[in-house]
């Protein structure tokens, strides 16, 4: 990922250097020949448009005895856009080498020991093939690193600032030397989610002003504790033991029961890793709902490690294996045992991931289709998560 980004900002380099290059040629060469052989108003050849009436203003200036002023504008403007051209050359020449990119120059400053630049980018994407997020433009995240254009050691931040405001979102990291980074945002969400993750890989960093993002935070953290959504169906703890006992033999509707009382804390105390493993036996013998909820353990992380897009593949299939027909209005398929428990995790989880991108793709307008069913069925949850949108122009929703 580093390495590729630096080869990203130094192609970019190279080509806008050449073509600042030819820009200062042109305007040279154009300037002399202005120069030695006037503005060529007198040509016969057939003009339209902005050239015909610079061509024809030049011509009045001639007429008027004025042709050699008209022939130094002429240079002065050849000249002008040749050297404001070679300005512009002159700040990409720095960058036209790996090592010389914004980025570049940042990742060497972490690490002078190392001789070589393309062996520190190999660290770098092999430190981040563990899990990153990218929280926005030339902006990602990974266990120990922050790329933007200043890059830090994260493990050397001690103090974050939360800046919150009309299009002006962000983070301030300080490091133990006193230098900083500033991450920007357009959103309240990416920086929120950035900050919950920097929490998360650095508990003792002192957070400033983060209240707003914090509230919100609180918010969501009471929906997680709450486990059991109003759609779930509760379980005794005699059902749920005799769910685990029947599972214990192998029986792939028990696992897979069993580990959704695990998952959520119905009639047994919730154990994300043990709901987990249940949930993959049972879908090992080609159980359906079972493949749904280990869905749901990879889109959120549950009991093992996150893949988002695995978990939104795996939750896309299950909308199939019910809805098999293109129409999302068809009925159930006749040899469906999803019950209204699961199809409204189902839409849950769609929807969130359409929502936040937490797989492929954000699509509000299909979020929106899943929470609206929800409420429709007297689900308050999907109520709640439609506050989340407006509408907008043509019908379409937008997120507020």
């Amino acid at each position: 990922m580093a390495a590729k980004k630096v080869r990203e900002q130094w192609s970019r380099n190279l080509y806008q250097f050449f073509l600042w290059t030819f820009i200062v040629a042109f305007g040279i060469v154009g300037a002399v020949q202005v120069a030695l052989h006037g503005t060529g108003t007198r040509s016969s050849a057939p003009m339209s448009g902005w050239k015909k009436m610079v061509v024809s203003w030049l011509s009045d200036m001639e007429m008027q005895g004025h042709g050699d002023v008209a022939r130094w504008i002429v240079v002065a403007i050849f000249g002008f856009a040749a050297l404001y051209a070679f300005v512009c050359d002159i700040r990409f020449i720095r960058h036209i080498t790996p090592g010389l990119t914004r980025l570049g120059r940042s990742i060497k400053k972490q690490a002078v020991h190392r001789e070589s630049f393309r062996e520190l980018c190999s660290q770098i994407d092999q430190d981040m093939e563990g899990g990153y997020r990218e929280f926005g433009t030339g902006v990602y995240v990974s266990s120990s690193w922050i790329l933007e254009e200043e890059a830090m050691r994260l493990t050397r931040i001690r103090k974050i600032t939360c800046k919150s405001g009309f299009g002006k979102n962000g983070l301030v990291l300080e490091d133990v030397d006193g230098n900083c980074m500033n991450i920007d945002f357009i959103f309240k969400e990416p920086t929120r989610e950035a900050l919950d993750f920097l929490q998360e890989k650095l508990p003792g960093a002192e957070i400033l002003g983060g209240e707003d993002f914090m509230e919100k935070k609180k918010g969501r953290m009471n929906m997680e504790e709450k486990k059991l959504m109003s759609w779930h169906v509760p379980k005794t703890s005699q059902e749920a033991e005799e769910l685990g006992e029947r599972a214990g033999q192998g029986d792939a509707s028990a696992q897979r029961e069993y580990g959704k009382c695990l998952l959520f804390g119905k009639g047994v105390p919730a154990d994300k890793d043990k709901a987990f493993g249940w949930l993959n036996k049972a879908a090992d013998q080609s159980d359906e709902i079972a493949k749904m909820y280990v869905g749901h353990c990879y889109l959120y992380g549950i009991g093992t490690k996150k893949d988002e897009d695995k978990g939104y593949a795996m939750l896309d299939e299950a909308l199939q294996y019910n809805y098999p027909e293109e129409s999302s209005s068809q009925p159930l398929a006749e040899y469906s045992q999803f019950q209204e428990e699961d199809l409204c995790q189902l839409f849950w989880d769609l929807g969130d991931s359409l929502e936040n991108g937490l797989g492929p793709y954000i699509n509000y307008n299909v979020a929106v289709y899943y929470f609206e069913m929800l409420e429709d069925w007297g689900h308050p949850e999907g109520g709640e998560r439609m506050t989340h949108f407006k509408k907008g122009m043509f019908g379409k929703w937008k997120k507020i």
